[in-house]
């Protein structure tokens, strides 16, 4: 991909900043547009990309412009639940040029763990996680915590009991989250730390490189990744 516009939707917020800071050092990518988060959407009307870093609120309402638009989306924020994510695929079926790429976590690390998380599910008969953030952090559970939860549940025979997530908000910290996998005489503790948002930029710049060519709706990396979605 080169010479690429972006849009950039949240750029005041703590993962925008992050993001805007990164595509300044991209030769390929150029932000020309940071509307505001009350929809002037117009103004994103000439990109090629949009990156959403805002709420979920916003975040609805900018998905359905993208979509009817037929453009290129990376949502960074955090509540995509599966029906949110199931109506938007519906809509984004009606687009073929359309493209949202639904990130709950840009870390390489966090992603890995997940999977992890959901293939020993598959052999241990209880499971909980356990998710902590910084206290500025206003969804609980986070996004990868009910990504992983999603990817357990494939994973586990239908009628397993549920999987609970237990939410930590506390400053000094930035991101952590354990699974914690229990059986008969043993547990396994499955563990992805986040100790600054370096972390991220390496997933923000592939879902940058990878959503001129993606179709419809996906979440996570994994696909980048070489896993199956």
């Amino acid at each position: 991909m080169t010479g690429y516009t972006v849009g950039l939707v949240g750029s005041t917020g703590r993962l925008g900043t992050l993001i805007d800071d990164l595509i300044e050092t991209l030769d390929d990518f150029v932000v020309t547009a940071r509307p505001s988060r009350l929809g002037d959407w117009e103004s994103l009307d000439d990109v090629d990309i949009v990156v959403d870093a805002t709420h979920i609120d916003v975040s609805r309402g900018l998905a359905r412009y993208c979509i009817g638009a037929g453009k290129k989306l990376i949502i960074g924020t955090s509540g995509w639940s599966d029906d949110l994510v199931a109506a938007l695929k519906e809509k984004a079926a009606l687009v073929p040029e359309a493209g949202v790429l639904i990130v709950p976590n840009f870390a390489v690390g966090s992603v890995l763990a997940s999977r992890l998380s959901a293939l020993a599910a598959a052999t241990f008969p209880a499971v909980e996680i356990i998710e902590a953030h910084h206290a500025s952090k206003v969804d609980a559970p986070s996004g990868t915590s009910v990504r992983t939860r999603e990817l357990i549940n494939q994973a586990r025979p239908p009628q397993s009991p549920p999987v609970p997530i237990h939410s930590v908000r506390l400053p000094g910290i930035v991101a952590r989250q354990s699974t914690l996998l229990g059986g008969a005489g043993e547990y396994l503790t499955i563990t992805h730390e986040t100790t600054s948002n370096e972390a991220y930029l390496a997933g923000i710049t592939l879902a940058l490189n990878a959503i001129g060519t993606l179709e419809g709706v996906h979440v996570g990396l994994d696909r980048l990744l070489g896993f199956a979605e």
